[in-house]
């Protein structure tokens, strides 16, 4: 009678990785020829020369398998096929491994991988079992199309074995094949039935009360010249220590479908995309300024509320619990940003500083075009215009010198209607010290006092040893009660001061290039 063992493809741990295609591993050793349809959740991992490991699918788009089995290949090389159909392969998105991952040493073996596309949600195996389950003394199985024996190809037909689950504590001196046995493995066979190569990533299941669950993922065989030796049982990763890590990794591929943004007091509805099985769920919630039904996922933004907000759904099972969490924009905000030194700033009263620049919008909701409208300007002409090359005609140029400033009215063609913002641009007035030295008192002269936004915050006047002001004026203040000297001065008086160093601190918080200048000035 022939021996069919089911084995993982582990000989990778004993032959270097460019080996394995041209030395072929062996299947489930002395296992059963079974039709692939009884076991729906199997899959098998695959390049252009063939099977390479097993995996099981546990959602919609997911496939649990072992981390090694995706090591020193690039993941447009590895396609996804399910045992019934071998002929259909499924690409890979993204791969999770824990962040603990060892790949010398087989601690913890496991990787959550995501296909571009849905594989088929009604296949998927429950991997939330109780950790109880899966005992010492139990019965459970393994299957694949991995080699029956070591060193020979894959197998044609689809193999299931029968492996008791034994006490980790059994492994003479805590190791297999030279590897350590931990509480995060599972410790099966020893009755000359197990996973031999191709099988790594493959699934060792059972049934608990009439529901089949994912109990272990196939790792590493325990004896290091043949696959499934009489009195050597093989590694699996436990995936119950894994549970909850692997139902985050499933509600993370979740997506969202509906609007990104809400209109004001207008009902949206809201669905999912690539749902994980065997979960509960989902429950809806949201952030500020979006009132949402928790069961149906139907959304309103509040009346009273613009900006950026969330919509969250969780799910659970007998892992716990995990979330995903999607930003939504709430009523008809534009939110503008520009750009410096690779830093971005808000745009409301934006400070040019230089020539010329390129103010852009960077949120709108809904938008499918913009408008610029000058509103005012303490010069002319105003040299701007709308660049026309731009998305949606989203940015402009505007020139400016020192101390000019022009307001617009940037509007928006919006699904919830058609906001407004107004934005004002300037470039800082330049300013004069006389007389310096001084005796009994100084002048701080600006080129241009009729706007606010071109003028500093905050004047103050330091001594050389000193940051504590001796005399500070907030120019707003001045600014509002008319309190110029002929139109642009500001008058400091310091006879009573010692005479000495002084520096005039300007400090303005917008100008994001000069937020601080400072100005020398010698008191005789």
């Amino acid at each position: 009678m022939k021996t069919i063992l089911l084995f993982r493809a582990l000989l990778v741990l004993i032959l270097p990785l460019s080996l394995l295609s041209s030395t072929p591993a062996p299947p489930i050793n002395n296992g059963t020829t079974a039709s692939s349809s009884i076991i729906p959740w199997q899959v098998v991992l695959k390049t252009s020369s063939g099977v390479i490991c097993g995996g099981s699918i546990i959602g919609s788009n997911t496939i649990l398998t072992a981390a090694h089995c995706l090591d020193g290949r690039p993941i447009t090389e590895i396609y996804i096929s399910t045992a019934s159909d071998l002929n259909t392969s499924h690409t890979i998105d993204e791969v999770f491994k824990p962040a603990n991952y060892n790949s010398q040493t087989y601690q913890n073996d496991i990787a959550v991988v995501r296909l571009t596309q849905p594989i088929g949600s009604g296949q998927a195996i429950r991997y939330d079992g109780s950790p109880s389950i899966a005992n010492p003394g139990v019965t459970a199985t393994v299957s694949g199309f991995g080699s029956i024996a070591l060193n020979e190809a894959p197998s044609t037909n689809f193999l299931l074995a029968t492996v008791p689950i034994v006490n980790n504590s059994s492994v003479p001196n805590g190791l297999l094949n030279g590897y350590t046995v931990t509480d995060e493995m599972i410790v099966a066979g020893g009755e000359g039935r197990g996973p031999c190569q191709y099988d790594s990533g493959g699934p060792l299941f059972l049934n608990n009360s009439g529901t089949n669950y994912l109990v272990g993922v196939v790792s590493f065989r325990g004896a290091s010249n043949q696959c499934a030796a009489d009195g050597v049982p093989d590694a699996y990763t436990r995936v119950s220590s894994y549970c909850p890590w692997i139902l985050q990794q499933t509600v993370n591929g979740i997506g969202l479908d509906g609007p990104t943004g809400l209109c004001n007091g207008q009902l949206h509805p809201y669905a999912l995309t690539n749902i994980p099985g065997n979960v509960s769920g989902p429950i809806w919630s949201a952030g500020a300024g979006i009132s949402i039904n928790p069961t149906t996922g139907e959304a309103m933004g509040n009346t009273d509320f613009e900006g950026t907000s969330s919509i969250t759904v969780t799910f659970t099972n007998d892992c716990g619990s995990a979330s995903k969490t999607f930003p939504i924009t709430v009523g008809t905000p534009i939110e503008g940003t520009y750009q410096r030194d690779g830093q971005t700033f808000s745009l409301n009263t934006v400070n040019m500083v230089s020539a010329a620049m390129t103010p852009s919008v960077a949120t709108a909701l809904g938008a499918s075009s913009f408008n610029w409208t000058l509103f005012s300007a303490n010069h002319s002409p105003v040299n701007w215009g709308v660049n026309t090359t731009a998305t949606a005609n989203d940015r402009m140029f505007l020139t400016l010198s020192s101390g000019q400033s022009a307001t617009f009215d940037l509007s928006a063609t919006t699904n919830c209607g058609n906001p407004t913002r107004r934005v004002t641009y300037y470039v800082p007035s330049g300013f004069r010290v006389a007389p310096n030295p001084a005796k009994d008192m100084f002048t701080v002269e600006f080129d241009h006092a009729d706007k606010l936004e071109v003028l500093p915050e905050t004047l103050e006047l330091v001594g050389e040893t000193s940051t504590r002001p001796v005399q500070r004026v907030v120019v707003s203040e001045v600014f509002e009660r008319r309190g110029f000297v002929g139109g642009n001065k500001l008058v400091f008086s310091v006879g009573d001061l010692p005479r000495g160093t002084y520096y005039l601190r300007v400090l303005d918080s917008r100008n994001k290039e000069t937020p601080v200048q400072t100005v020398r000035i010698l008191l005789i």
